[in-house]
């Protein structure tokens, strides 16, 4: 009987010291999948502006369903085959947990065209974004922190301590949204780059 308790302790002790490596390395992983299906859209965004000199356009940056924001790159021309999912979110398609609910369902990455820039003044030459889009992951806690555009190279280098932007230097269960900018506009943002 002891050996049996000697053995269950034993197996319990390596259960404990593999499980968060398992855990981090599933993350890793998610995190490259992000990574690589960002550049496919990027890939398919710029090929779908080149045909209609615009980006997809997004009608509603508060109502409009991802899916819908994405569709036009699967439907008549086939720009991706599949709409790629966030693997950040849970498969009921929800982003955090019931007190979170995210406002926009699917687990669909989130996509935006440029809008109305919250880090400058609207009189900012800047601040017209028309030409450039961003896509937006959960990243590791699930959660849309930040779910609007609105992103300068200036609002961002001033405000690199905020939140709501996923940076891999936190560790891989660094809060924030994995954001990748394309267009007419560089990255500044820490993470993933266009």
């Amino acid at each position: 009987m002891i050996e049996l308790l000697i053995v269950i302790a034993i197996i319990l002790i390596l259960i404990a010291i593999a499980l968060p490596n398992f855990l981090e390395a599933q993350v890793r992983a998610k995190l490259a999948k992000v990574k690589g299906e960002f550049r496919t859209l990027n890939t398919a965004l710029q090929e779908y502006q080149l045909d209609f000199n615009q980006f997809p356009p997004v009608v509603d940056h508060f109502s409009t369903p991802f899916l819908v924001r994405l569709r036009p790159l699967t439907t008549p021309v086939k720009y991706l085959t599949d709409m790629p999912r966030d693997p950040f979110v849970r498969l009921d398609g929800k982003y955090g947990g019931p007190e979170e609910q995210s406002p926009y369902p699917g687990n669909i990455y989130m996509y935006n065209t440029g809008a109305a820039n919250f880090g400058e003044g609207v009189t900012d030459p800047n601040s017209r974004l028309q030409e450039r889009f961003s896509l937006h992951s959960g990243g590791p806690d699930g959660v849309i922190d930040f779910p609007y555009y609105a992103f300068s190279e200036n609002f961002i280098l001033q405000q690199r301590h905020l939140v709501f932007v996923y940076s891999p230097t936190n560790g891989t269960r660094s809060t924030g949204d994995i954001i990748q900018r394309g267009g007419e506009i560089p990255n500044p943002l820490p993470g993933f780059g266009s």
